[in-house]
């Protein structure tokens, strides 16, 4: 059997996100192809994000060849990057106290 390639370390930005449908494609530099990745590998707290927050972000993340040949991200992250608005969930609201926790 074929041993699968696997690259660590690479970066990109999103260049397309469907949060209906949980699935969206990095290019970048680093990738000769655009690379395939799915809502359960990003990080928690933007999984559930729609529209069009992230395309365009920057990400980092490593990636698996298939064996259709076609590569899929894996263990892809979003750095903060300054300036940039962040994705969150609120976690508490109290009307009353005027303020909450977004995690």
């Amino acid at each position: 059997a074929a041993s699968k390639m696997a690259f660590s370390g690479l970066s990109g930005s999103v260049k397309s996100w469907n949060g209906a449908k949980g699935f969206g494609f990095i290019t970048g530099s680093s990738c000769p192809v655009d690379v395939f990745f799915s809502r359960t590998e990003l990080p928690d707290d933007v999984k559930e994000v729609q529209g069009k927050f992230m395309q365009g972000r920057p990400v980092v993340f490593d990636a698996e060849q298939l064996p259709d040949g076609r590569f899929k991200a894996t263990a892809v992250a979003v750095p903060y990057i300054e300036g940039k608005e962040i994705a969150g969930k609120i976690k508490t609201f109290v009307e009353k106290n005027g303020y909450g926790f977004i995690t």
